[in-house]
Formats: structure tokens, C-alpha cells, sequence
């Protein structure tokens, strides 16, 4: 019998689904044959950041969209490295697929382009950008083109990797932390080399720590809920996960360090526009604070392109409070589902508990600001402290535990022949006392 015209859509739709995002046993190892593919998407997305810096580009961006993202996920699913002892390479990948995506919709959606602050009039295809407005307090201080570039390239870099906005016309309600380092130019550079590096000697030692639990580094896939008494268990778990985020945040600051020193440093940006992404989150009392200032705000865009401004959109048609609310929800359930679908691990299936812990920190955002509305009091104090640390590091251990599930535990962060704690520490105090022997 001759299939349906439906069913010979589907088939075709299923055949081209998997031809981006093949099985997990039909997926290609990562070799120099096919490194190409890690370059190959950023063509087309590059001249859609182009063209948003451009005026009366909106049919062009929308028709490079859909090639743009198959590119993406395809560059993100169909390839993969194979060691289980990198798996942090594969989610790292499935971030920035999901990341540049984000960047994708935001350059194809938006009619009238991205503007810096103080521009009127974005230039034509082939003009020069208008000269910045001097009384804008980003420009006065010099946001020039990337110095190594011609316009065009320079305008395609700047739009990709303004992340929290600093600059831009979307910069509006984006926490900048205040600056510590030195403004002037040199020092700053020097400043941010010192910060690189004590977070990373941070991140190796945390790193190198957690594998000495075996039940929590396995390949095959760990747990911080090692088969102790309840009480040791419970200590030994809060300990894995206090070590695992501030591992998380040393880590961010390395490769945020990394690129502010390339954006200062090479190309001659700013150092207004490089602040430091975290704002001491560790010692915030509410967790509008902790996840509104303290956290790094580096995905919130991303956040609300996927789920905040939709479930806005949604929630007006009721009310604009209902919209509000909905927003709220809609940001963390999509940092809940990118943080699960980028950690995803062929054959293990899907642990929803990621995506339930960040949507609970949206019912307790919402009932924080319940609680204001009735006293007029915000959460704040020890009392807030203590609330912080019960939905953060309380209820996030199942979070965390799902990660440890998919290998994080037993993924590098740092590899073994650039580690000092491996190849420094780890000898010496073998060397120094015979309690140490067992040390890898």
C-alpha cells in the first residue's frame, strides 16, 4: 500500500531531523577531518551579525535563519569527543550551540537591528558606522572598531559577543558589578592576569579533589550521595557541591579572564566594558540578589530570548503582572532546560531534576516578591542568608548529583600535564607524610 502524503512528510522530516541530529551510535568523533564543521556555522551567523548592524537587513536575516541554526546543532549533536575523561568538552560544545542560537533569533527578530547606546541611525550595507555619540557614557570612554578588523568583521565580532549587553541598547536593568581593578589600561591587563590565575590554581585544586571519591568521579557516571550513614552522607554531599560551585564560578572567571584579556588587551577595548562577572554571590541574603546581581549575568539575554519574553508575551494577553510573573518562570524553566539538554549524555536519558531546581528558584523569586508586596520588608539579613543557602545549596544537590550522573565528576577540568596540583602538590605531600601515600 502507497504511504499518505503525510506520512511520506513525516518519514522526510524524520530522515532530515536525523541527518542534524543523528542517533548517538551514528554521531563522528571529533578528528582534524572534520574540525571544519567547528567553523563552518559561524559563516552564516557571522553575516547575520553583520547584517543586524545594518539598516533595512530584516528579510536577509530572516532568511539565513533556519541554514544558521541546522548548521548549529548539527556542528553541536552530530559530533563528539569520544574520551569519556572530557565529557565537560562535549556539554561545553552543547553551551555554546545553544548560546549562539540565541544570538541567531536575537539578530533574525529583530526588525530595526542593534543599536550601542547613543547611536540614532544604523548605517547601510557597505556605510560607515555613524560616529559615536560622546555624550554616552560607554563611548565616551572609546568603544572602537576591533583594531585588527575592517568595520564589517569588527561589527559581526562585537554583536556575537556582547553577551550582558554593557554598551548596547538592551543593556537596560543588567547588574554591573562594581569594578576593583584598575581602570588605566596596563594595570587593568596585569590585574585580570592575577585574577586568571588564582582561579585557576582554585579550580585545579577543587578539581583534583573530587576525584580522589571514586563513587563520585566514575567514568560511567558518579553521584555525591556516596552509601554512608544519613548524617555523613548529607555532609559529604553539601561539601561536593560547595566545592562544585565555587569549581563552577572559578571556572568562569578563568575563561572570562581569558577573553577580557583578548577584548582589552588585543583588541582595544574598554576595560568599562569587561567588569567582573560575579558580585559576590556567596554572600548574598536573597535570591533576588543572588541570581539578579551576585550570579553571572553572561546567559541572561539568552534566558529571556528563549523563555522570558515569550511567557511575557503569553501572560499580557491576561494582565501585565501576569506577564511578569510568567517571565520569571519562563527565564529559569529555559535556564533549567539548557542547563539539562546541554549536559544530556547518549544513553543515560534525561534527569528533569536540573530543570526542577531552576524552576523552583522561580516560585521563590515570585514568593519573595509576594512577601514584599504584603510587610513592604524584602528578604534580607541572616534570615535571607539562610533562606539562600536552603534553595541553593539545600535543594541543589539534586542538581548538582544529576550532573555528577553524566560524568561531570570524572571529566578534566583541568588536563593532568597543565594541573600544579597533580604534578606539584600531589608529589610533595606524598613526599611529606605517609597519610598522603594513597594521593594519585
Amino acid at each position: 500500500m502507497r504511504p499518505s502524503v503525510w506520512q511520506e512528510i513525516y518519514t522526510a522530516s524524520h530522515h532530515a531531523f536525523r541527518i542534524i541530529v543523528p542517533l548517538p551510535h551514528h554521531r563522528t568523533p571529533w578528528a582534524w577531518n572534520n574540525a571544519y564543521w567547528a567553523i563552518v556555522p559561524f559563516i552564516p551567523l557571522g553575516v547575520m551579525a553583520y547584517l543586524v548592524r545594518r539598516r533595512d537587513t530584516f528579510v536577509m536575516r530572516l532568511l539565513l535563519l533556519p541554514a544558521t541554526i541546522c548548521l548549529l546543532v548539527h556542528s553541536a549533536h552530530g559530533f563528539y569527543w569520544s574520551d569519556p575523561l572530557v565529557e565537560t568538552r562535549n556539554w561545553s560544545q552543547r553551551f555554546v550551540c545553544a548560546q549562539f542560537i540565541s544570538k541567531a533569533l536575537e539578530c533574525a527578530l529583530t526588525p530595526s537591528g542593534l543599536s550601542k547606546v547613543g547611536e540614532t541611525r544604523l548605517p547601510p550595507i557597505g556605510g560607515e558606522k555613524d560616529v559615536y555619540v560622546r555624550s554616552s557614557p560607554t563611548a565616551k570612554h572609546g568603544v572602537p572598531n576591533l583594531i585588527f578588523f575592517p568595520p564589517a568583521v569588527s561589527d559581526a565580532f562585537e554583536v556575537l559577543f556582547a553577551c550582558r549587553g554593557y554598551g548596547w541598547d538592551f543593556e537596560q536593568g543588567v547588574h554591573k558589578p562594581q569594578e576593583y581593578r584598575p581602570l588605566e589600561r596596563h594595570a587593568f591587563v596585569n590585574a585580570t592576569w592575577i585574577m586568571v590565575f588564582r582561579n585557576f590554581i582554585v579550580i585545579d585544586f577543587l578539581d583534583a579533589a573530587v576525584k580522589l571519591v571514586p563513587e563520585a568521579s566514575s567514568p560511567s557516571g558518579g553521584s555525591i550521595f556516596l552509601p554512608l550513614p544519613p548524617v555523613q552522607r548529607c555532609v559529604v554531599s553539601a561539601i561536593i557541591v560547595i566545592m562544585t560551585a565555587i569549581g563552577i564560578r572559578a571556572g568562569f572567571e578563568v575563561v572570562y579572564g581569558v577573553a577580557t584579556l583578548i577584548g582589552v588587551g588585543l583588541l582595544n577595548q574598554s576595560p568599562l566594558l569587561w567588569p567582573p562577572p560575579f558580585d559576590h554571590p556567596f554572600s548574598s541574603d536573597s535570591l533576588t540578589v543572588f541570581w539578579g546581581k551576585g550570579w553571572h549575568q553572561s546567559l541572561r539575554r539568552m534566558f529571556f530570548i528563549y523563555g522570558g519574553y515569550p511567557a511575557f508575551w503569553l501572560g499580557s494577553w491576561i494582565s501585565k503582572e501576569t506577564g511578569k510573573a510568567l517571565m520569571v518562570f519562563g527565564v529559569f524553566t529555559a535556564s533549567g532546560l539548557f542547563h539539562e539538554l546541554s549536559t544530556y549524555t547518549p544513553g543515560r536519558g534525561l534527569d528533569m531534576r536540573t530543570t526542577r531546581f531552576f524552576v523552583g528558584q522561580a516560585v521563590a523569586v515570585l514568593g519573595e516578591r509576594a512577601w514584599f508586596k504584603l510587610t513592604g520588608t524584602k528578604v534580607h539579613g541572616w534570615i535571607g542568608f539562610i533562606w539562600v543557602c536552603f534553595w541553593t545549596a539545600v535543594l541543589g544537590q539534586q542538581c548538582i548529583d544529576a550532573w555528577y550522573r553524566r560524568g561531570l565528576g570524572s571529566s578534566a577540568a583541568i588536563p593532568t600535564y597543565m594541573s600544579p596540583t597533580r604534578n606539584l602538590l600531589w608529589p610533595i605531600l606524598r613526599w611529606a607524610h605517609p597519610v598522603f601515600k594513597s594521593l594519585p
